[in-house]
């Protein structure tokens, strides 16, 4: 966390404040969240480093702005920051997030053809905690890099959705992103992790809104800028840019249960290959089931069980939490969220948001990346 940070945190918050004064027009909506939680791992460290727990405050806050233009198109564009701050002693697990995106939708009928797309921009800061000491991380020399993982995201996406029938309905679907880390830490020898990445694939979907089936394919490349290619031993070689070759498929199957509930099963499985000798090849899976009740339009209730999978085919060299992945990662997520109206609030509008999780990924081969996580937190929502 820094002063820029919190700078633009502060001009965040005000300028949706300001917008609020007309959200009063159809189509405008100011989304505030605040709320305390408590967190018993905030940088997922193994037992034997010792977890750091703690309080924290939640603020998040949302405009959005949407209509329908003279061409049938839904237009929208939406703003959003949202920050996280622990009691003193833990203010290294503080972070913040910002986000702008535009999107459009050709609200075609079934038969036809149509189009969607999104423009999204996002920045994360945060302090970055090493998973092996606990405290904030450092080269091998000892020098900080606490700003490793502060980055800014731009990315695109659109869709191609082909004429539908009785059998089903197919489409296209592209993205592009570019992801630049704000500190690349070059003159302590670290290695850039800013890239480019551009995806492809086809998509089937089947059924109607109380049943539908959704299968998705996907070939992606993603290009490093100055991060290297590594030989045989490990080390980096000159003139090299590393590149990355992903194959995947995610299908997800929604069943409306009753009036008020519904059932979701999600899955994927994806293979990654690098253009060297393969130290960041991978294999990633997941499946997930989620359950959710909605007795009314302002209350709700979800449950969700997922589990992961994320192994290297090697064993990574050096330390792998200098670059922006841990290597080994297996194991199961729990989580409940219900949002009701306020109790004992006679104005309209405000909401009780209640979530609690719970992770454990003590299934990793190496040991060092085992860890447990439970959180909770309890908070407002207000929608103008």
């Amino acid at each position: 966390m820094n002063h820029r940070s919190t700078a633009l945190l502060t001009a965040a918050f005000s300028a949706l404040g300001m917008l609020a004064s007309g959200t009063a027009c159809a189509g405008q909506e100011l989304d505030l969240r605040a709320g305390f939680g408590y967190d018993s791992n905030a940088f997922d460290l193994n037992q034997t480093i010792g977890e750091r727990a703690g309080t924290y405050a939640q603020l998040d806050a949302a405009f959005l702005a949407e209509g329908i233009a003279s061409t049938g198109w839904t237009k929208a564009a939406e703003v959003g920051a949202s920050a996280q701050m622990f009691e003193s002693g833990m203010s290294d697990g503080d972070e913040e997030k910002y986000f702008v995106r535009v999107r459009g939708n050709s609200n075609e009928k079934r038969d036809e053809h149509g189009w969607e797309w999104s423009l999204q921009a996002q920045m994360h800061d945060m302090t970055y905690v090493s998973r092996f000491t606990g405290v904030v991380a450092t080269d091998g020399l000892g020098n900080e890099i606490s700003d490793r993982f502060d980055n800014l995201k731009g990315d695109f996406q659109a869709a191609w959705h082909f004429p539908g029938g009785k059998f089903g309905r197919i489409s296209v679907e592209g993205t592009a992103a570019y992801k630049n880390y704000l500190t690349d830490y070059e003159e302590l020898g670290l290695q850039r992790l800013d890239y480019a990445e551009y995806g492809i694939g086809p998509g089937y979907d089947i059924g109607g809104r109380g049943r539908n089936l959704r299968i998705g394919l996907d070939y992606s490349q993603r290009q490093y800028r100055d991060r290297r290619v590594s030989d045989a031993a490990g080390n980096p070689v000159a003139g090299t840019d590393l590149e990355y070759k992903s194959y995947g498929i995610d299908a997800r199957f929604r069943q409306k249960l009753t009036r008020k509930s519904v059932l979701e099963l999600t899955g994927g499985y994806d293979m990654r290959e690098d253009n060297g000798v393969g130290f960041s090849d991978r294999t990633r899976w997941n499946a997930g089931i989620e359950w959710s009740y909605r007795p009314d339009s302002d209350t709700r209730l979800a449950v969700d069980f997922e589990w992961r999978s994320r192994v290297f085919d090697q064993q990574v060299v050096g330390d792998p939490t200098i670059n922006d992945e841990t290597p080994d990662k297996r194991g199961y997520q729990f989580h409940v969220r219900y949002t009701r109206p306020f109790p004992g609030l006679k104005t309209r509008g405000y909401k009780l948001l209640a979530e609690a999780s719970s992770e454990s990924y003590d299934n990793s081969r190496d040991v060092r990346y085992s860890y447990d996580r439970q959180n909770a937190f309890v908070g407002i929502r207000k929608i103008f």
